[in-house]
């Protein structure tokens, strides 16, 4: 059994904290089985100095940390309490002020991008003159988005929260420059696209970000935060849009618009991360601090390429050949029946690959420097089915 294991779930914090920092935190509840804590509350008497039980003050400079290590009577009781049990729950609000802090403009970025065209999708299209073609503005947008969430989860891992959300900013800004300044509609699309793909970055990278090194009681408070970010800006994307086409101001939403406030979002959003979550935030497996630039290449040899591949091949085709039916092509459409169908034998084959890339198995004895996209273990727990089971729900019935 393994160190973690052994721990409660209310302990668990203190144990990952203390790894991701390397330092001792002095809290009572830290590694310390309930039965055989050292800290319990004891009698408190007026004018009597005592000092924590868990510290060896004698050891320590009288005119450094030993005021840390007193111990103070606690609100509404005759008890007393080393001052060190309070370093956590500071520490906790700390770190959530540095999350909203470096996240929230990157995420309500990720939300601006997926509705600031809705309601102008026809004059944009009839801009170009492909009005039979809008379609097309969502679609981009919604292939690169949906097919690349699996795949930035891995990038996460493997070289790190920080330098993949950059990553994903970096997109952000590329995509909607290029749809500022698209002259054609194969230039617009590729820039939706751009969009979409940082969109995949942002909105899943973010979510594992906050639960990294929290409670699960912590994590549902910043959760709750960033879910009202999410849904106020889908508000002001649709507002904004819908504005600009009473108003008629086409150009204003695509040549001005996107390169002066999604850009500069992004740009701003680039270094309050450098700045405020760097430090912060998990470092990856393969690729972290001190890693030199001929590291990248071992790194990139453990991403899980074949399965990528087939994930975005087969979701991709399943997109496309949904949002053609009934619009583009009739449903029962050879165009469209083929894209599903194909699609929908391919997800298999994705779901088989990653069952055989596990350890020992004949694809991870051909690629043994590679790790599941998707490891199927995840899929042993109820409540990871559970999950998967209602967001798919969730996404049907949109």
């Amino acid at each position: 059994m393994t160190a973690t294991e052994e721990l409660l779930p209310t302990h668990q914090y203190e144990y990952y904290h203390e790894q991701a920092h390397g330092g001792d935190h002095h809290a009572y509840s830290q590694l310390s089985p309930p039965g055989s804590r050292d800290h319990i509350p004891q009698p408190f008497t007026d004018n009597e100095a005592k000092w924590c039980p868990r510290h060896d003050v004698s050891q320590i400079d009288a005119a450094g940390l030993m005021d840390s290590f007193m111990m103070e009577p606690l609100e509404g009781e005759n008890t007393q309490a080393c001052t060190c049990a309070k370093k956590p729950e500071r520490s906790s609000k700390k770190y959530r002020i540095k999350l909203i802090e470096g996240l929230v403009l990157p995420y309500f970025l990720a939300s601006l991008d997926l509705t600031v065209v809705a309601t102008a999708l026809p004059f944009i299209a009839s801009h170009f003159h492909k009005f039979d073609q809008l379609n097309w503005i969502v679609t981009a947008y919604t292939l690169t988005s949906t097919a690349f969430i699996p795949f930035y989860g891995q990038l996460a891992d493997v070289f790190g929260r920080h330098i993949s959300l950059q990553a994903a900013l970096f997109f952000t800004v590329i995509g909607s420059v290029l749809c500022a300044a698209a002259q054609s509609w194969s230039m617009l699309l590729l820039g939706r696209a751009l969009q979409g793909l940082s969109s995949a970055g942002l909105s899943s990278i973010i979510l594992v970000v906050l639960a990294d090194k929290v409670t699960l009681e912590e994590n549902a408070k910043n959760n709750t935060l960033f879910t009202i970010v999410s849904g106020s800006t889908y508000a002001i994307g649709l507002i904004t849009s819908a504005n600009n086409m009473i108003l008629g101001k086409l150009e204003i939403c695509l040549c001005n618009f996107h390169p002066r406030l999604t850009s500069q979002i992004a740009v701003v959003s680039h270094i309050l991360l450098f700045f405020i979550l760097r430090n912060e935030l998990l470092e990856g497996t393969h690729f972290h601090k001190g890693s030199t630039w001929s590291a990248i290449f071992p790194a990139l040899a453990t991403l899980d390429i074949g399965g990528v591949v087939l994930f975005i091949v087969a979701v991709g085709l399943i997109i496309l050949g949904t949002s053609w039916g009934g619009n583009t092509f009739a449903w029962d459409s050879v165009q469209v029946l083929v894209l599903i169908i194909v699609g929908g034998i391919l997800l298999p084959v994705f779901f088989l690959y990653e069952f055989l890339l596990s350890d020992g198995r004949i694809v991870a004895r051909l690629f043994p420097q590679q790790s599941p996209m998707l490891p199927l273990d995840l899929f042993s727990k109820k409540d990871t089915i559970v999950i998967a089971v209602i967001q798919f729900s969730a996404g049907a019935g949109e």
